[in-house]
């Protein structure tokens, strides 16, 4: 029984491998596929370790934050009097910071390693 079923599958795969395959693929396919494979490895692990760093940069930033507003009653309430006109700058700064730091740690290593 098994013999009958190996000597069909010879028969089909000799069947196969006597026509020509109704598809082509390219000669650089292999290459293409896996550059984006590598690119799309590459750029999960530059985010990753984006994240990682800013991460290990606010958690402590926050923790701090967190102290002083515990701590301090007078914080609270000069906070909610006018918070987007005082802090306005430094939240501008921090969303520069990070983009600038996004840009260097992800897009430039992205393309910079892309290209070896």
């Amino acid at each position: 029984m098994k013999e009958e079923a190996y000597n069909e599958m010879d028969q089909l795969i000799h069947e196969v491998l006597k026509e020509e395959p109704r598809f082509s693929l390219s000669t650089d396919f292999a290459d293409r596929v896996s550059r984006k494979v590598g690119d799309r490895m590459l750029r999960r692990r530059l985010i990753t370790e984006y994240a990682l760093k800013i991460g290990v940069t606010i958690v402590p930033l926050l923790v701090l934050a967190g102290i002083w507003f515990f701590v301090s009653p007078e914080t609270i309430q000069s906070w909610l009097r006018n918070p987007v006109g005082e802090y306005l700058p430094y939240i501008l700064l921090i969303i520069l910071i990070a983009f600038v730091v996004f840009a260097d740690q992800v897009v430039l290593r992205f393309f910079l390693l892309r290209r070896k």
